[in-house]
């Protein structure tokens, strides 16, 4: 789980500190991660696999970046394309619609999709979505899944929640609506289909150094020496300890239903895509 790719402004604002990775710090993570045999895959990729077996890359990872900020695409695009990598975007769709300068615009939204990146919703503003009326959740999921939908001609079936905050009733909206799976900010790395609504992530802190990240994702730091020498120089963060991880994905199918989903009545057309 990824925010800003670039520096923080303000070496005070420990909120944005912790939101931003450096680029040059990303494109290392990123030069590791592929030193290391690691393969970028979807949340579509994903679901399948634990839905109905889709093969997967030995080693497969997802890249996510919430919220849709400007540097996604000046920073995180080309050094994704770089290593010919995918990342999915939850993107905010109302900043995109005002035109908002610390927001990716839909002609950028556009470009990143039809270039293999994946688009899905964050809703249309940065909004606590607990405790609000079905109209409410109408306009801000809805509303903004068809914004995306139209721009980039593409479903939109995953969703992140707004700083992690869901309820019971955000839930039964979101099954209700045909998505498929959404994610929370809470840290873990085991998923399966037993409530794909509450999928977690790992979050990549600003203040965490290279060492750091390797250690968590259990990497090999010797492998960028031997597949490159043209190893990116990430700016030196303060270090903080992170216990070592195993991502773990279980093939687990829900008894009584379809593997995969199914339309809903009144759906757009482009929110159910065939398996």
């Amino acid at each position: 789980m990824y925010h800003y790719i670039s520096a923080s402004p303000s070496a005070q604002d420990h909120i944005r500190v912790g939101l931003s990775v450096p680029p040059e710090m990303f494109e290392a993570q990123l030069k590791l991660l592929s030193d290391n045999g690691y393969t970028t895959i979807s949340l579509r990729d994903l679901y399948e696999f634990l839905a109905v077996g889709k093969a997967l890359p030995d080693k497969p990872i997802i890249l996510t970046f919430d919220d849709g900020y400007l540097d996604n695409y000046t920073n995180a695009f080309p050094i994704l394309q770089k290593y010919g990598m995918i990342g999915t975007f939850f993107v905010l769709t109302g900043p995109a619609d005002d035109g908002e300068s610390a927001y990716l615009t839909w002609d950028m939204i556009t470009e990143m999709s039809n270039a293999g990146m994946d688009i899905q919703l964050h809703s249309r503003e940065h909004l606590d979505m607990r405790n609000r009326s079905f109209d409410w959740l109408v306009f801000q999921i809805i509303g903004g899944r068809q914004s995306i939908e139209g721009h980039t001609g593409k479903p939109v079936i995953f969703m992140a929640y707004p700083s992690g905050k869901y309820d019971a009733a955000v839930l039964h909206f979101l099954r209700g609506n045909n998505f498929w799976a959404a994610v929370t900010t809470a840290s873990g790395v085991t998923h399966t289909l037993s409530e794909p609504l509450l999928w977690d992530r790992v979050r990549i802190s600003g203040q965490m150094d290279l060492r750091a990240f390797a250690r968590m994702l259990d990497l090999n730091m010797a492998a960028s020496h031997t597949r490159s020498t043209d190893t990116p120089t990430p700016v030196p963060p303060t270090p903080t300890p992170q216990p070592t991880r195993t991502i773990k994905a279980t093939p687990t199918r829900v008894p009584g239903q379809s593997p995969l989903p199914t339309a809903t009545p009144g759906q757009s057309p482009l929110a159910t895509p065939r398996p």
